[in-house]
């Protein structure tokens, strides 16, 4: 039995739109290397601690889609800003 076209369109912009997720998250996410600087003020913090820098790594998504020269990259880019702490969180293999 044939499906009624009202559904039809239905069912080809679900699968539109899961092809551009998909898409997104193949092509996209796993090359965006992004640097972002945020000040955080903390009352009563040592003053010892003014100034200590934080970086933060994720999102790798070491797999045959991402080169590991990509991963350098990202690596080389948090080294050269000196932070104190370099913080490895979450999705690392994909």
């Amino acid at each position: 039995r044939r499906r009624p076209l009202k559904r039809r369109p239905l069912i080809a912009r679900i699968l539109g739109q899961n092809w551009a997720r998909l898409s997104y998250a193949r092509m996209v996410e796993p090359f965006w290397l992004e640097t972002n600087q945020i000040e955080i003020r903390i009352p009563d913090l040592d003053p010892r601690l003014d100034g200590f820098t934080i970086a933060q790594l994720s999102d790798l998504h070491l797999c045959r889609a991402v080169p590991a020269s990509h991963i350098r990259q990202a690596i080389d880019k948090v080294q050269r800003l000196s932070p104190d702490l370099i913080a490895l969180t979450g999705d690392f293999v994909h």
